[in-house]
This record gives C-alpha cells, structure tokens and sequence, in this order.
C-alpha cells in the first residue's frame, strides 16, 4: 500500500508540474515575469518529489564544471559586481534544464507543447505585420499622424518590427526557434496521414489548417523582424525539412511559395530599411568586434575577464569607429573571453553530446516511428539557436533563454525514453 502510495504523489506531482509548465510556457512570451513564480514552482516541485537531477552523470558533471568555472572567473574578474550579477544568466538556467526532462516524460507531452508554442505564436505575428507596416517610409503623411500609428513608429528601430519584445533579432531568434517547431509538427502529421492512423480524420483536417497557417506565419514576422540571421535561418530549416522528409508535397510547396515571397520581399523592399547587396554582409561592423573579442580571449584565455565584462574593456579598445556594443556577437567567442576557453569547450562538448545522441536515435530509427518526426523539430529548433548565436546573442532575454533550454530539455528527453535505463531515470519505470 504504501509504495501504490508513493507512486500516486509521484504521478500527482509530475502531472500539476506538467500544467503548471504549460500555463507558464504559453505566457511566456506576454508576461513573462508573472510566469517566472510557476517555473520555480515546477522546479522546486521536481526537485522535491525526486530528490536528484533528471539528467545522466556526464551531463550533470558537464554543467556542475562550467557552473564552477564560471563562479571563479566571476571572482577574479575584471568587474565582480558584474560578474556575478551576470551568472543569473546561466547557473538557474542550467539548473531548469536539469529538472525539465522529468515533467518533458512523455513524446505526447513534448508535441502538446510544440503545437501550444506554434499556435499562441500568431498574435505575435500579426502584431509584428501591423507595426511593421506603421513603420514603412512610403506611409502616407494623413495615417502617419494617427495616435496608434505614430505610437507604433515610435519604437526602436527604423523599419523593424520588434512585436513583443525589445529588439527584432530577439524577435527573430524566438520566431525560428517556433518555425521549426511547427515544421516538425506538419512532418509528423503528415506521416500520421500516410499511415491513416485513426486520428488522422476531418477534425485533425481542419487542425492541420491552422498548424500550417500558425507554422509559415512566422516566415512573415522574421521578414518584419529585418534580421538577415533569421532569413537565412529559416531558408536553411525549410530547406532542411524539404529534402530529409519526401512525403508531404503540400508541405514543400507552400514552403516554397513562403520562400519566394521573403526574397521578392525582399528584393522589392529590402531587408530592415536595406537594400539587397554584398555591402549588408561584407561591411558589417561584426567582424571588427569580433576581431576585438578574439583579443580579449587571447589576453585571459583560463578564466577570461568575467561575465558581462565585455561592454566594459570595448570602448578602448574599439579604434576602427565601430558601433557601441555589449556582447561579442558570438556565443562561443563572449564565452571565450568572459568565462575562458576551458569553460566554452566544456559547455560545448555537453551539449553537442546530447544532440549527438539526438542525431544518431534519428539515423538509427528514421521516420519508422512519427514521433521522431517531432525530435527533428526540437533539433532543428536548437539548430536554429545554434546558428542565430553565431552572429548574435538573445539569451539576455530571459524568455529567449528558457525557451532554449526548454527545447534542448526536450532533446534530451527524446534520447531518454528511446531506453530503459532512460526511462527508469525519468521516474516513468521503477
């Protein structure tokens, strides 16, 4: 009895903290600070119910090394004020990341989610549509001097639309991160489809509608976002999905008549107020900073100069008129010389190995299981964070962050369940 006990709080437990997630998750993006009380909620709920971190020792050692690290870099740096105050943007994150896989315990749970995440991502949209047209030049002068349009005009940013949050690349890294939620979703039905599953009927029909609607929205809002990172991204993800899955033509042609309407867009419009040529990339100011943070990380390559010290040693250093910065523009180089080359390779051999993993469960098993279709879309969601951080930095925005570790939580999870020994860590076998 008291072991049928026992397993019934358990199961209480995951299931209020699944709820709660959820609820929290969705709202994220509108208000995300009266969402933070529920995240802890579940962490803390976790946490207590289970008594132990849900991922496996190597991971665990992985993150508990950086976290180390980063504490003594924070102690000698440069600015330890700062520093310190800088390490809220990782250590609880990390912590987050290591509780999730316990309420992301099943691969039906991880769809609700990506299908939840692509639907309440239309109003940002929509409202990234509607302010970025407030902002075009070629306006007419009468509804320029409207309240609301002048309000929207306002904004930061000429020609880009910011939507909910304070910058378009922050815009556009949360907008590919749900494109390929949503591609992975489309895949997995699809599949459902081919194989008439008993759920593929009219009613999944007409949800199919709006997945596609919600999916290739998001084409327009990283348009409205003006971020060359989040095109290119995004033609990368459909391409991606294009060529790996050759079962929905509808998929590919809608992707295609998506794609082609940016690049007319473009060529018509331009990009964020720029017009279409080699100057956008060739004579962008990034490679000057970042020739700067590759400085900084040769001069203190153990422990570097501290998180969030960069904004402070640029400006002396910054000869060639650059623009005024706080980041590096470059994951790998901000931990390089922030927190020091050890650090950075050891966070990223942590997690490369859990999307290598990821990678080889998809090879091994293909699409003979649709679920799988659902892995692909968390991989090319956090492939999308991966690349975007190549050229710009969006985890200072705290919603960005969670959803990044949410998604490769969900990575995680999928590598757990397809063993065992997995599933017996996630609490679901005894």
């Amino acid at each position: 009895m008291g072991i049928v006990t026992k397993t019934w709080i358990v199961l209480d437990t995951v299931k209020w903290s699944q709820r709660i997630f959820r609820l929290s998750l969705l709202s994220l993006p509108y208000i995300s600070y009266v969402c933070f009380p529920g995240l802890l909620f579940v962490m803390g709920a976790v946490a207590q119910r289970f008594r132990r971190l849900a991922v496996d020792r190597w991971i665990g050692c992985g993150l508990m090394g950086v976290s180390g690290l980063m504490v003594l870099s924070a102690w000698f740096a440069y600015n330890r004020g700062e520093a310190l105050l800088h390490l809220w943007n990782f250590l609880p994150f990390f912590l987050l990341f290591s509780l999730l896989p316990f309420v992301l315990n099943r691969t039906e749970q991880l769809e609700k989610l990506a299908l939840d995440i692509v639907l309440v991502s239309i109003p940002i949209n929509l409202y990234a549509l509607v302010q970025y047209i407030a902002k075009l030049r070629i306006l007419p002068r009468d509804i320029r001097r409207f309240p609301l349009v002048l309000w929207l005009r306002q904004t930061p940013h000429r020609e880009r639309a910011l939507s909910v949050f304070d910058h378009p690349n922050t815009l556009a890294s949360f907008l590919v991160l749900v494109l390929a939620l949503g591609l992975g979703l489309i895949i997995k039905r699809s599949l459902d489809a081919q194989r008439s599953l008993p759920e593929a009927g009219p009613a999944y029909w007409i949800a199919n509608r709006w997945l596609y609607v919600a999916t290739y929205a998001n084409l327009v809002g990283i348009f409205c976002s003006g971020s060359r990172n989040g095109v290119l991204i995004a033609v990368a993800q459909i391409i991606t999905a294009s060529i790996l899955i050759k079962v929905n033509y509808k998929m590919f042609w809608v992707g295609l008549v998506g794609l082609g309407a940016i690049i007319v867009s473009i060529l018509g419009m331009g990009l964020g107020g720029r017009s279409l040529s080699l100057n956008i990339f060739t004579q962008d100011p990034r490679l000057g900073i970042w020739k700067i943070g590759w400085t900084l990380m040769q001069e203190r390559p153990w422990l570097g100069w501290g998180l969030g010290n960069f904004k402070f040693l640029y400006p002396e250093r910054n000869d060639m008129g650059l623009p005024m910065v706080t980041h590096p523009h470059n994951f790998w180089l901000l931990m390089g010389c922030e927190v020091g080359v050890l650090a950075m390779v050891i966070m990223t051999l942590t997690i490369g190995y859990i999307c290598f993993k990821a990678v080889w469960l998809l090879l091994d098993q293909g699409f003979s299981q649709s679920h799988n279709a659902i892995l692909l879309g968390y991989l090319m969601a956090f492939g999308g964070c991966t690349l975007f951080s190549l050229f710009d930095i969006t985890f200072y925005d705290s919603r960005i962050n969670i959803m990044n570790w949410f998604v490769l939580a969900g990575i995680y999870t999928f590598t757990q369940l397809s063993s065992a020994q997995g599933r017996s860590r996630l609490g679901l076998e005894s």
